[in-house]
């Protein structure tokens, strides 16, 4: 018999279930783009090169704008696409997040369009506005940073 029962709260496992899918995400495209995680090494080819700046580790960094250039910042690439991806990975999240968090609840045989001309969507109108405002925040926060 235990003196000290451990309960987790509810709050706390909904951020774990949110925060698990997004971190391994985030690791799946840091690896896959930038060819490292942290301090461990994940490249497919082996480089001699000193200046680990200009050595390949994975295959976007076949792709390039034009492949007759011979100086790529390589480091430079890198970090655009991982950009890139964790933007795109942020606006999925953004819209996913907008359907459960503001759920349209309306009848689905209802007319779209009111008798006088109205056509402005309730629900639509409150996800363009959470939409909105979370990128306001997002830009403020870099502001910050």
């Amino acid at each position: 018999m235990s003196f000290f029962k451990l309960t987790i709260p509810p709050a706390a496992i909904g951020v774990g279930l949110g925060i698990v899918p997004v971190g391994l995400v985030d690791i799946v495209i840091g690896v896959a783009i930038k060819g490292r995680m942290l301090s461990f090494d994940f490249s497919i080819w082996d480089c001699d090169n000193p200046n680990l700046e200009e050595c390949k580790y994975t295959v976007f960094d076949l792709i390039k704008d034009e492949p007759d250039n011979i100086s790529v910042d390589y480091s430079l690439l890198r970090k655009g696409r991982c950009g890139l991806a964790l933007c795109v990975s942020g606006i999925y999240l953004i819209l996913v997040g907008l359907k459960i968090l503001i759920p349209d609840t309306t009848n689905q045989r209802r007319i779209a369009e009111s008798y006088d001309g109205n056509i402005w969507e309730y629900y639509q109108w409150k996800r363009s506005n959470m939409v909105f405002m979370s990128i306001w925040i997002i830009f403020m926060l870099l502001a910050i940073i």
